[in-house]
């Protein structure tokens, strides 16, 4: 078996792979030229690439998918324009899908296995930081075994052939246990060059494999190389990409703007030169819009989330006042399959600047993708502002902004903010069942408790979550003087315990741990990395309370506790 050792690497959102190899204080900004490599063309049924050097027969009646930012390695996508059908025996339940096909390049040599980092200084004497960077996956079944989430999957077949003079592996897959959808099958054929292998994986129904079958191997055995007529391969040297990060903390905001800017400009470039045909590019405001459904729709949605965004920043001033916000980019999808085909794999989204989302058939204001979008804003801008505060803030406040924003509405230049039915039956049910937690509890829950009662509540405690800062935000509690900055002052409190522990950690000489280099050292480092956390949580939540609580008293409480009964109820 012939497979390629290296995947062809990402100049793009590594630093989010790297995980435990990049110290935490490093920036997550990446200095990067805002040059996106060309997708391959489509014309009359054909679908070539010049700078790769291949073209196929096109499949008839498949649309051409654009490609993600963060994923520049997948270089061709089709989904099927029909959908097909399964349904389950044991339950009556029909899915639908619809097939996709995907062209994944691998490069074959000189691609190191693991990232490394070198320290050096710059001109000014400051410290940087040198990336050599090297794609997570070993080869096609690793690739299918890291981001592969439809169900459980096995080889059930593979061959070596050759197509004309062109060596191929063939595999075929089966998906048969915890699908999503239905059975399926994968049917792969990797076709090997010197330089680069390329992966050309199709994925449908298993019960629409006889009607697709002849589609799926026509265009495979169509599969030819051709002359490489363009700027030559997006990573010819085949080598170490050196990627230069500045020490986050040490950056004044001016620095960290400046990075910011350079990495937005790229990916805009990126996403502007990634738009396939049909497609539309909009500027609306603060956001780059690209367009697949009515121009109408698109700027209503783009218009609601300047507003969002407005909101956020008159809300919390405070949260990283000196800090910029990349623009995002609003990619929507002329329908659910569209976008699923375009949702990130194995990335931390909150990392990410494009939200995708698709045209919903109840309308923008009425249907779920309004509620999705504002989540999405919400943690893209807290991020953005402070990357501390995000990853350290509680999930009941996590949970209960989310809540609170997903009902929010944009009316003129305004936020409305709606009743959730869910939220207010949710917690009228827990109480009168017995189950409501006590405000003080849920305030002081951990993320551990919190799933745990959510398990045996229907979610309970993120309805609880949602009703109390809905009631900080927009109900009686916001009014009064001495809950109207609660939520604020919370929020200054857990900054200010973020800044003291990493203090602290300074003063007692911690570093972050280095890389595992083996299984057995990487299972250790997660069980470790994840009891630090588990007490850092309650130093957390308990400090933070402490602060804002400490003038409370139980008269206060059970005052605040009424209020917001009768609020609810």
């Amino acid at each position: 078996m012939r497979l390629a050792s290296s995947f062809l690497a990402v100049t793009v959102g590594f630093a989010l792979w790297l995980g435990p190899a990049v110290p935490p204080a490093l920036a997550l900004s990446i200095a990067v030229e805002p040059v996106a490599a060309p997708q391959a063309k489509s014309d009359k049924g054909v679908c070539e690439d010049t700078r790769y050097g291949f073209r196929f027969k096109a499949p008839k009646e498949w649309t051409r998918i654009p490609l993600k930012l963060e994923e520049q390695w997948q270089v061709a996508k089709y989904l099927s324009d029909k959908p097909y059908f399964y349904t389950d025996p044991t339950d009556g339940w029909t899915n639908e899908h619809k097939p996709q096909a995907t062209v994944i390049a691998f490069v074959t040599e000189k691609v190191r296995e693991e990232a490394k980092i070198r320290k050096q200084k710059d001109e000014k004497g400051d410290d940087r930081y040198v990336i050599l960077i090297s794609n997570p996956y070993k080869d096609y079944l690793d690739y299918m075994k890291r981001t592969y989430s439809g169900g459980g999957w096995f080889v059930s077949d593979e061959k070596e052939a050759k197509l004309e003079d062109l060596p191929v592996t063939q595999y075929e897959i089966k998906v048969e246990k915890l699908t999503r959808d239905g059975p399926k099958r994968i049917i792969c054929w990797v076709y090997h060059t010197p330089e680069v292998d390329f992966a050309f994986h199709w994925e449908v129904l298993e019960s629409a494999y006889p009607k697709l079958k002849d589609t799926v191997y026509d265009t495979l055995k169509s599969f030819k190389l051709i002359a490489r007529t363009g700027s030559g391969l997006p990573t010819a040297d085949t080598g170490e990409r050196k990627i230069q990060l500045d020490d986050y903390d040490k950056q004044t905001p001016e620095q960290r703007k400046e990075r910011r800017i350079t990495l937005e400009q790229s990916l805009h470039a990126k996403a502007k030169t990634s738009v396939p045909d049909g497609w539309q590019v909009l500027q609306v405001g603060r956001f780059l819009v690209l367009n697949h459904t009515d121009e109408k729709y698109a700027r209503r949605v783009a218009e609601h989330c300047g507003v969002i965004f407005d909101w956020l920043d008159e809300a919390f001033p405070f949260v990283g006042p000196t800090e910029y916000v990349r623009a995002p980019i609003l990619r929507i999808c002329k329908d659910r399959d569209e976008e699923n085909s375009l949702q990130p794999a194995g990335l931390d989204q909150r990392r990410q600047i494009e939200i995708v989302i698709s045209q919903d058939n109840n309308g923008f204001v009425t249907g779920w993708a309004v509620e999705r979008i504002n989540r999405q804003l919400l943690t893209l801008w807290f991020s953005e502002r402070d990357r501390d505060l995000s990853r350290a803030m509680p999930y009941w406040l996590r949970e209960g902004l989310g809540q609170v924003i997903g009902t929010a509405r944009a009316k003129g230049k305004k936020v409305e903010f709606r009743t959730d039915d869910w939220e207010r039956d949710g917690i009228r049910e827990l109480l009168r069942e017995g189950n409501a937690t006590p405000i003080q509890t849920l305030i002081r829950m951990g993320i551990e408790d919190f799933f745990g009662k959510a398990m045996s509540t229907w979610g309970g405690p993120a309805k609880e979550a949602g009703g109390l800062v809905r009631f900080f935000v927009t109900g009686p509690a916001s009014k009064n003087p001495k809950t109207r900055d609660i939520l604020r002052d919370y929020l200054k409190n857990l900054k200010s315990t973020v800044n003291e522990l990493k203090a602290a950690d300074e003063a007692a000489g911690k570093k972050p741990d280095g890389a595992p280099k083996t299984e057995k050292e990487e299972e250790e480092q997660y069980k470790a990395d994840a009891q630090r956390w588990k007490q850092r949580e309650k130093q957390l939540l308990d400090t933070t309370f402490e602060k804002t609580f400490r003038s409370w008293t139980e008269k206060d409480w059970e005052a605040f506790q009424a209020t917001y009964l009768k609020a609810v109820l």
